[in-house]
C-alpha cells in the first residue's frame, strides 16, 4: 500500500498512533501503516476502481534536513525501524540482504513495541502465514550469510564491485567507497 494514499477512519489512524514519528521525509511508511493495521487487528481493502491522484514534487526536498546517519539514508533506517519493530525473527532476512546496515542507528523504538505489546498485535509469523501466505513461493527467504563485506586490494584502494549487474553477472575492480551496496559480497554457501 502507498503510505501517502490510502483512506482511513480518522479515529482508526489515530488509535493506531499515526505514523511513527522517528519516519524521516519518506520511505517505509507504508511498511509500517500497513503491518500495523493488520498486525493490530484492522484489515486493508482494495478498491480497484477508485480513482485517486498524487502530486509530487520535482525538486530536493525543501524544509529542514534530516539527521545524518553516516552510511545510510533516510529510507533505509526507516526500513530498519519497521523491521526491528514489526518482523520479530524475520528480521534476520532482512539483515542476510543488508548486512551492512545492522550496525546503523535507527533511533528509539521503545515506544513503538510498547504500543504493539499494550495492543495485543499479532506475529510477523501470523503475518506471514495468514496474509501473505503465498509470498515465500514467490520470493523465498534468502539462505543466511556466513561471511560478508568488502573484498579489497592489499596494496590498493581498490574493491570488487558488482557495478549493479545482478547475481551471476560480471565484477569489476572499482574505488573503496565504504557504503556497502555494490560492494558488499555475501558469502552463503
Amino acid at each position: 500500500m502507498a503510505g501517502g494514499l490510502f483512506a482511513i477512519e480518522r479515529d482508526f489512524f489515530f488509535e493506531l498512533g499515526l505514523y511513527d514519528p522517528g519516519l524521516q521525509i519518506w520511505g517505509g511508511e507504508n511498511f509500517e501503516i500497513s503491518y500495523k493495521i493488520w498486525q493490530c487487528g484492522g484489515k486493508l481493502l482494495f478498491v480497484p476502481c477508485s480513482r485517486v491522484g498524487h502530486i509530487y514534487r520535482l525538486s530536493g526536498w525543501q524544509g529542514n534536513p534530516p539527521p545524518i546517519y553516516l552510511g545510510s539514508s533516510p529510507t533505509l533506517k526507516n526500513y530498519i525501524r519497521v523491521v526491528e519493530v514489526w518482523w520479530d525473527s524475520y528480521k534476520d532476512y532482512f539483515y542476510a540482504s543488508r548486512p551492512e546496515s545492522k550496525a546503523l542507528p535507527y533511533g528509539d523504538i521503545s515506544e513503538l513495541k510498547k504500543f504493539r505489546e499494550d495492543h495485543n498485535c499479532k506475529s510477523f509469523k501470523w503475518f506471514m502465514e495468514e496474509i501473505a501466505y503465498d509470498i515465500i513461493s514467490h520470493y523465498p527467504l534468502p539462505p543466511k550469510n556466513v561471511e560478508w563485506g568488502e573484498i579489497r586490494g592489499v596494496e590498493t584502494a581498490h574493491c570488487i564491485d558488482s557495478m549493479g549487474h545482478a547475481n551471476g553477472g560480471f565484477v569489476e575492480l572499482g574505488p573503496c567507497h565504504r557504503m556497502g551496496g555494490n560492494q558488499v559480497i555475501h558469502i552463503t554457501f
